[in-house]
């Protein structure tokens, strides 16, 4: 029985190849990932069910894999086209709380809520046309209901981001302790590169700061509290959720063993 969380930065973006696309579209905001973006996240999607399967290997434990999307075209395209290439009953769902860094530095002015109705929409749009091999979770009520506040600070997106990573783990974290419904479950945090790196410090509470690639993989493993055995593979890090750390010796704490890798794209043409 385990809880893995990975962290996945979204694919290749079309702005970031189309310059045009920046002063022609009405949402310059809201960037749609290229093909090779595509690409990359269905080869993630493979990777980490590939890598699940390995890890589990022998437990004779069903998986339970649950993909969450920041509510951004090229997020909500990364995590659909992953959990397609994961299947095995795949749950997704979308979630404001992982939302890019809602920061001056990155927007003029404030990228409106609507944005959420609109990926909303999206995904209905994009699961009605085809046959997807995954579920959409529509009674899923998301850790934050509005995108954050503009211009908001760092302290405001690693505040978010703490709320984010909690709100989504802690059920499953719950059910683990109290051993209900033994399974292995993975959950996908499909979010943005300034995100991804806010929640491993959010993690370690330590600063991780490191380039995160397009489709990056960051991974962590929980370990219930006072187990001190380290996860084979896993870094010489403590990750730890709780500010107590005391409190973290008896309730858990997180594992990496898995920071920005790419590997798995190697070779992608």
């Amino acid at each position: 029985m385990s809880v893995t969380v990975y962290f996945v930065r979204h694919g290749e973006r079309l702005d970031h190849v189309d310059l045009d696309f920046l002063v022609t579209s009405p949402t310059p905001y809201d960037p749609p990932l290229t093909d090779f973006g595509i690409m990359q996240a269905k080869r993630t999607g493979s990777h980490i069910k590939h890598a699940q399967s390995e890890r589990t290997a022998g437990d004779n434990l069903p998986t339970e894999y649950v993909v969450y999307a920041s509510p951004f075209l090229r997020t909500i395209q990364t995590a659909l086209s992953i959990a397609e290439e994961i299947n095995n009953g795949t749950i997704v769902r979308l979630e404001p709380a992982i939302s890019e860094w809602h920061s001056a530095t990155y927007y003029n002015q404030a990228v409106p809520d609507s944005l959420i109705n609109t990926g909303i929409e999206r995904i209905q749009q994009m699961t009605t046309t085809s046959s997807p091999s995954f579920s959409v979770d529509w009674s899923y009520i998301p850790v934050l209901s509005t995108l954050a506040n503009f211009p908001e600070s760092l302290q405001q997106v690693i505040d978010r981001c703490k709320g984010a990573l909690n709100g989504i783990t802690q059920p499953y974290i719950t059910a683990y302790q109290n051993s209900t419904s033994p399974k292995n479950v993975v959950l996908i945090i499909v979010t943005h590169g300034w995100c991804v790196n806010v929640l491993l410090e959010v993690c370690s509470r330590s600063a991780l700061w490191i380039n995160v690639g397009y489709c990056a993989i960051s991974r962590a493993t929980w370990v219930p509290g006072e187990r001190e055995e380290i996860i084979p593979g896993t870094r010489n890090v403590r990750i730890v959720v709780e500010e107590d750390e005391e409190l973290a010796k008896t309730t858990g704490r997180w594992q990496v063993d898995l920071v920005s890798s790419e590997e798995h794209l190697k070779g992608l043409l």
